[in-house]
């Protein structure tokens, strides 16, 4: 204090002032209010974002989460692949693909099981064993690596150029409906064979047999049940003329048959030849 009695301050040449002055506080200023700007643009963008995605309480727009997975009202466009347990529909469904669809299974160590291809002209099935069931549950086709069975009483085939088998076919019944039933073998042989016994009928129609060689018959008899058996392309040894239209069947010992005269005997030295 002076005389006066007014304080004074006293300045000493190590004194310093305390504060932030000049650049360094402009430069402070500026960085506050960019980060301030930097802070109000990323608000503006995540509001954005919520309001173009449609987040919600619920989901995602259409994305609805529910306790067992996601529920999805309208169309579903997957870009890559789809991996789920289940896709369930109240209303009908539909899947479209613009070059192929597949759907696949595989193990717990990744590998594919079975898969569905379907592409513009094929259909396809990688799986061990196909089955159909109808609604009861049973079994209408199986199909594997050894065969194919069929669970229906009747198996109709329907095409103009006939049925093909490559191999043996097993069946109780053959029958053709409201059409001539034909069996063909072009390069090879048919045999019908059965432990039991075959049956051939026609109920309404013929039933021929043709062969461009012999026609064999091996059998411990052969019994004809018909009030009518006609042989009309047997050889004859008369010239068509006989007795009262009576002519004699004559047996070979190799078993051809041949007409011969009523009136006459069968074993002569002209008639030897035929057989």
């Amino acid at each position: 204090m002076n005389r006066t009695g007014q304080s004074e301050w006293v300045r000493y040449p190590y004194q310093t002032q305390a504060g932030i002055y000049g650049w360094h506080k402009r430069f402070l200023y500026f960085l506050v209010l960019s980060l301030l700007a930097i802070v109000i643009v990323n608000v503006a963008l995540t509001m954005w974002i919520i309001k173009v995605l449609g987040f919600n309480s619920l989901g995602m727009g259409d994305l609805i989460l529910v306790q067992q997975g996601v529920q999805l009202p309208n169309v579903v466009y997957v870009l890559g692949s789809l991996i789920t347990s289940l896709i369930y529909s109240y209303q009908p469904m539909t899947i479209n693909s613009n070059y192929n669809f597949s759907i696949s299974t595989k193990d717990s160590n990744g590998k594919t099981t079975n898969k569905l291809h379907l592409d513009e002209n094929t259909l396809q099935l990688y799986v061990d064993t196909f089955l159909i069931t109808n609604k009861k549950g049973t079994n209408v086709l199986l199909v594997n690596q050894d065969e194919v069975v069929l669970n229906k009483d009747y198996l109709q085939l329907d095409g103009e150029g006939g049925t093909k088998f490559e191999g043996k076919v097993e069946t109780s019944l053959v029958q053709a409906e409201k059409n001539d039933l034909r069996l063909d073998s072009p390069g090879g042989a048919v045999e019908v064979y059965s432990p039991a016994g075959v049956s051939i009928k026609s109920h309404a129609g013929e039933i021929n047999v043709t062969s461009g060689f012999n026609i064999k018959l091996n059998s411990g008899s052969l019994k004809i049940e018909s009030s009518n058996l006609l042989l009309p392309g047997l050889l004859d040894i008369t010239g068509g003329v006989s007795l009262h239209g009576i002519f004699q069947l004559c047996v070979c010992d190799n078993g051809k048959l041949f007409l011969g005269p009523s009136d006459e005997y069968c074993a002569r030295p002209e008639q030897s030849v035929l057989c």
